[in-house]
């Protein structure tokens, strides 16, 4: 076996491995903006509760 029998190999190999990280990229970023956006939920939640409280304090010391 000469050096040439092994190029195809090893561009198969490269391509498998920019596959394989391509994919992993994917998941990382889908995973994360999963959470992101659970976590801009409740931060958003935690505002409007705020906000309501700060709302209802503006009232009380209006009466």
């Amino acid at each position: 076996m000469d050096l040439f029998s092994f190029v195809p190999i090893i561009f198969f190999l490269v391509y498998i491995f920019i596959f394989v990280f391509v994919a992993y990229l994917l998941i990382t970023v889908i995973l994360f903006m999963k959470r992101k956006n659970r976590s801009d939920e409740l931060l958003l939640q935690k505002m409007d509760e705020l906000s309501q409280r700060l709302v209802e304090l503006k009232e009380d010391k209006r009466s």
